[in-house]
């Protein structure tokens, strides 16, 4: 079963700089670990929950509530709205893994109850660990975890040059989200009318000017609106420029050069570190 998140859902996940934060923190492989938490939490799930829908809600809950305890700043008026959009994410990547754990450990159960009756429930082990009937434990299972590690590093790749992709892409906003048509053509605009006038300001480096002016376009839009970004301080700081959220796209272009294109859309995407 698919979740989908609404566009309004989604403005609030991106609406200032706690929800940028929480967006790029609320993914799969960061909420698997509050996941297998949770079900170390209820380890006699067959008792505890009447179908595997009561125990995949609760893990579900349980998770995110405390992966959102971790920072403060999500402790806010917003809290609910957000804890229902990231149960619906969570039950889209959770909800037929915790579906088959509470099937699979139940009827296990329930078949060898008069057999086992103070066997511990299997149903704690994680996604990577085996249950152990001899020694009664939850045991690592190398060859699974390696194979989960290569899996969720595969996944982070495909969504690493995704977002790369974006960050190329003129249509796409500094938070790598789709442009209005009109704004997009606009940007494009934009860019031939800035290439036709300072086409030695794009020159250099492997990457193209279309390329360029999107991350170039991306850094202003930081720079203007977010002070406390380290992009705006580091920038500031570089170029010695107290008055850095007033600069125009040709200038900020001439600070690019002067980097060099690679070193500049590189420190871009390393998220703004200090410039030696």
């Amino acid at each position: 079963m698919r979740y989908i998140i609404t566009e309004s859902q989604l403005n609030l996940l991106i609406e200032s700089d706690p929800m940028v934060r929480l967006k790029r923190r609320a993914n799969k492989e960061n909420l698997t670990p509050f996941i297998q938490k949770a079900e170390v939490e209820f380890p006699t799930l067959c008792d505890d929950f009447g179908d595997e829908f009561e125990y995949a809600s609760n893990i579900i809950r349980w998770a995110i509530d405390d992966f959102m305890t971790i920072d403060e700043d999500f402790l806010d008026e917003k809290y609910d709205d957000i804890h229902d959009i990231l149960t619906d994410l969570c039950k889209d990547w959770f909800g037929e893994y915790l579906f088959e754990i509470y099937r699979e450990t139940c009827s296990e159960e329930n078949s060898q109850e008069l057999e086992e009756q103070s066997e511990p429930e299997s149903g704690k082990c994680g996604i990577t660990q085996y249950y152990d009937k001899m020694s009664r434990q939850c045991v690592r299972d190398e060859k699974i975890a390696n194979k989960e590690a290569e899996r969720l590093n595969k996944i982070e790749a495909k969504q690493n040059a995704a977002e790369l992709k974006k960050t190329f892409d003129m249509g796409y906003d500094r938070e790598n989200q789709p442009l209005p048509r009109n704004i997009k053509k606009q940007v494009e605009s934009q860019f031939q009318e800035f290439k036709n006038q300072t086409n030695d300001l794009l020159d250099g480096g492997q990457y193209s000017p279309e390329q360029k002016f999107a991350v170039l376009n991306k850094v202003l839009d930081w720079v203007h609106n977010v002070p406390t970004i380290s992009y705006t301080i580091r920038l500031a700081k570089k170029f010695n420029n107290p008055n850095i959220k007033n600069i125009s796209l040709k200038d900020l272009a001439g600070y690019a050069k002067q980097m060099g294109w690679d070193n500049f859309i590189n420190w871009y995407n390393s998220g703004g570190p200090e410039i030696k």
